[in-house]
């Protein structure tokens, strides 16, 4: 009796570190798995989660004061919130549409530095490539590193910056914004309605729209305080959802 009970333990033992490991361990077995399994998409597949997309995005779309997708979009991206709000540009003005859950942001407060610091950046950046070959489902890749990046690690003798940060599917994030399927199907639509250029992604440490942004006087980044005017300067034309 008191081997199948031992037996039992070590079994309940064994399936508590296996889900373990599935749960936890996701943000690193999963970009894995997806990297071997991963897939572009049919051409059918897209067309169909755009047209999907279409369809859910229409209401909030009404709402908003739009007949067709506007021609310019942004999306506006808070850290410490995990939030993610979705624009459109309609009579000269920024109307907003709704907002996204981020559901994987990895790193912490602070723009990105360096490849391999695992650090979602942070400033104002445009969409430059669409991509339905990601292995988080469908990605939209910003322009980081931008100038304003590339002029301060200049500045800073800092080289090796990294690239490819995209805006994503799923929910792990090795320094991208993973929003999920659903969502990055409706920010996909949209941008490519709108084009890649006509799209401003804007990501903060928070909503510097609701509160200025704290500089610790011993802050490594010099020229943080720069980057978070910068950013409030962009956010102004954005009014806040009530």
């Amino acid at each position: 009796m008191r081997k199948s009970w031992s037996r039992l333990a070590v079994f309940g033992l064994g399936l508590g570190l296996l889900y373990s490991a599935y749960a936890f361990g996701r943000p690193i077995w999963q970009p894995v798995y997806l990297s071997v399994a991963g897939k572009k998409l049919a051409t059918s597949v897209v067309d169909e989660a755009k047209r999907n997309a279409e369809i859910r995005l229409r209401p909030y779309l009404a709402k908003a004061g739009f007949m067709a997708p506007p021609i310019h979009v942004a999306l506006l991206a808070f850290k410490t919130e995990k939030r993610l709000e979705l624009w459109g540009e309609r009579g000269g003005a920024w109307t907003y549409i709704r907002t996204y859950s981020i559901l994987a942001a990895s790193g912490k407060l602070g723009p990105k530095l360096r490849e391999g610091d695992r650090q979602v950046p942070e400033g104002v950046y445009e969409v430059n490539y669409l991509n339905t070959a990601s292995d988080f489902y469908l990605s939209m890749k910003l322009d980081y590193p931008n100038a304003f990046d590339l002029q301060k690690a200049q500045q800073d003798g800092r080289t090796e910056l990294g690239n490819d940060i995209c805006i994503h599917g799923w929910e792990v994030s090795t320094g991208c914004i993973a929003v999920g399927n659903v969502a990055i199907e409706e920010l996909f639509y949209l941008t490519s309605k709108a084009g890649p250029q006509n799209t401003k992604v804007i990501i903060a440490p928070y909503d510097l729209r609701a509160a200025p942004a704290m500089i610790s006087p011993s802050a490594k980044v010099t020229w943080l305080k720069e980057l978070y005017t910068n950013i409030e300067r962009e956010l102004k034309a954005f009014k806040r959802p009530k």
